[in-house]
């Protein structure tokens, strides 16, 4: 892990899950709201690092 990948992660998690649950406090769907706040935030994070992943390992694998 790295770490814009967890600032990503954990923004975007905190957020849909607001997103998603709204103020409802019902227990039945909190842990759905969790695994689709997890899924999505994942995917969120994936996307935004991602290019700085390639761009970072390009750099690092060029001839000097």
């Amino acid at each position: 892990m790295n770490v814009p990948y967890v600032a990503m992660y954990f923004a975007a998690y905190e957020s849909l899950k607001t997103s998603i649950a709204g103020h409802s406090k019902d227990d039945r769907s909190r842990s759905f709201v969790h695994v689709l706040s997890g899924a999505g935030a994942g995917a969120v994070a994936a996307a935004v690092t991602n290019p700085l992943d390639v761009t970072r390992t390009r750099l690092q694998t060029q001839d000097a």
